[in-house]
Formats: structure tokens, C-alpha cells, sequence
């Protein structure tokens, strides 16, 4: 018969004679390796703990060495009332003189211009677990360049952001332009000869707008792209022949591409600030062929 209580004291027995057997070997009898536990030697019969300095050593983190331009988001800000992104955010890094970030550390921030009235939303931060600390500018009512000047009051010497934007960022009508890589394509009588068709545009001062501004392609025979992305104010989309074609009247054998996208109605700005106000110009005598307004565009 099995006997529960016998049986569990002589498993037990046996269990305790292993562990004094790997015990031994953990110090250094029958050959073992001597020091696997903590850092030190646990047959010793010193009870000082050494490890605490060790681990005290690890989680204490050192002065301040240098402090690093991280990043700025987005890099582009719209002026003041013109729509778009009118704030960015701007992250430096504090780190030790072996490399690893601070935590608890004031980072005091200032900027280079104060052009138009940009500004910052807050002139210091204190750095995160990850030795970061952060600041928001925000875009004035004039186009300009600005970087944020970074200080730590225990490091000599500033660190400097790159240089942010301000710009309307917003596409106006007279910069934007259509362009095909070929105005004669072989595709009445095939299909799959392909040609780019290019979008290109700029804001009020002829600025690129942000890069992922999206363009919007159509057509009325064959297949194109539906969008594309700008880069530097530039993109193309792909148009294929195929059908539908014009087969009569007298567009026979043609196909009109349309692009589009948000943007703004284009005005003289008589004092160069971007924004439409007393003084500036809008035209809206016959222009486009002489049939379009000037400047005040259908939609």
C-alpha cells in the first residue's frame, strides 16, 4: 500500500542530500566553479555584502557631460492664421560622460529670432527617464527661419536646433503646374504604354508646401494614379492607356488629366506677409484666356 507521509520524508531526505551535494560544488568541491553567486564567495563566512555598492554603483547616474539636438515636430509650421501646422515640438538629450541619459535634469530654452512674434510655449523642461526634455514654438504671423537654443546652467557652451520653417505652407493657385512626360503617347491602338504625369506647386512665397501634402489625379480615358505624395513640392502619378478612349467628336483620340488639391486663391501681398489683409491686392479682372478672374478662381 502506498503510505503518502513515508513516502513524501524519504522523497524530502533525498532532496535535501542533493542540494547539499550542488552546494558543495558551488564552492569549489568536486572540481565546481568557485564565485557564482552575487559576485562573490558563498561558502564564506563573512557576511558583509559587497554586491550592495555594486548595484548602488549601477542605478546612480553621473553629471551632466553634454546635452544633443534631437528632434523637431514637424520641421514646417504654417504663419499664424494661414491653416495648417502653426506649432512644433523641439527635443534635446542630457547625457552622462559615459553616453547614458540624466533624468531630472532643467534644460532652459530660448530662441534665435523673435521675427513676427514666434515664440515658445515654455522656456524650460525637465528631462524624462530617457534624458529628454522638450519645448513647443509656435509659428508667428511673418515667414521666417528660427532654431531653439538649448542651455543646461551646469554645462558651458548652448546647443542649437535646426532651423525650423515658418511658412504659409498652404499651395496657392498661380504655382501650381501640370506636366507630362509626353503630350503624344502610342495608345489609340494599345494599351499599357504609360506616360508621368507631374504636379508641381508652392505656397504664396513660392515655398514648397510639407512634404505628404497629397495630390489628387483624374482622367477621362485611361487609368491614372489616384494620388500622390509631395516631396519638395513636387510628385507624378502614372496615366495608362487603355480604355475608355475618345472614339469621336472632336476630342477624338484625346484625354484630359485634372489635378487638384487644398489650397488658397493667389493675391499680390503687398507687404510680403503671407496672409491677406488691408493693402494687398485681389484681382479680379478677366485673366486665363480672358475669361477667368485673375485671381479669383473657380473651384
Amino acid at each position: 500500500m502506498f503510505k503518502l507521509n513515508e513516502d513524501l520524508t524519504t522523497y524530502g531526505k533525498l532532496a535535501a542530500a542533493m542540494l547539499l551535494v550542488l552546494a558543495l560544488v558551488g564552492c569549489g568541491s568536486g572540481g565546481g566553479a568557485d564565485n557564482i553567486l552575487c559576485g562573490g564567495d558563498p561558502c564564506s563566512t563573512d557576511t558583509t555584502d559587497d554586491s550592495t555598492d555594486e548595484i548602488d554603483n549601477i542605478e546612480d547616474e553621473g553629471e551632466p557631460d553634454s546635452i544633443e539636438y534631437v528632434s523637431a515636430s514637424p520641421t514646417q509650421m504654417s504663419i499664424q492664421g494661414a491653416g495648417g501646422d502653426e506649432t512644433s515640438v523641439v527635443t534635446f538629450m542630457v547625457t552622462d560622460t559615459a553616453g547614458d541619459p540624466i533624468s531630472g535634469i532643467e534644460v532652459t530654452f530660448a530662441l534665435n529670432t523673435s521675427a513676427g512674434g514666434v515664440s515658445l510655449a515654455s522656456t524650460s523642461d525637465t528631462t524624462n527617464t530617457d534624458g529628454e526634455a522638450s519645448t513647443i514654438v509656435q509659428a508667428g504671423t511673418v515667414a521666417t527661419s528660427v532654431r531653439v537654443i538649448a542651455t543646461v546652467s551646469s554645462l558651458s557652451g548652448e546647443t542649437v536646433s535646426d532651423a525650423l520653417i515658418v511658412s504659409t505652407g498652404i499651395a496657392d493657385f498661380d504655382s501650381f503646374s501640370l506636366a507630362f512626360s509626353s503630350c503624344y503617347p502610342h495608345a489609340w491602338d494599345y494599351v499599357g504604354n504609360t506616360v508621368d504625369v507631374s504636379a508641381r506647386t508652392g505656397d504664396v512665397f513660392n515655398n514648397p508646401p510639407p512634404d505628404g501634402t497629397q495630390v489628387s489625379f483624374f482622367t477621362e480615358g485611361g487609368l491614372v494614379e489616384a494620388s500622390c505624395s509631395l516631396i519638395g513640392g513636387a510628385c507624378s502619378a502614372v496615366w495608362t492607356g487603355q480604355n475608355p478612349r475618345a472614339i469621336e467628336g472632336v476630342r477624338q483620340g484625346r484625354s484630359a488629366v485634372l489635378i487638384s488639391m487644398t489650397g488658397a486663391e493667389s493675391f499680390t501681398d503687398v507687404n510680403s506677409n503671407g496672409v491677406f489683409d488691408d493693402g494687398d491686392i485681389f484681382d479680379t479682372t478677366a485673366g486665363y484666356f480672358g475669361v477667368d478672374p485673375q485671381d479669383d478662381r473657380p473651384e
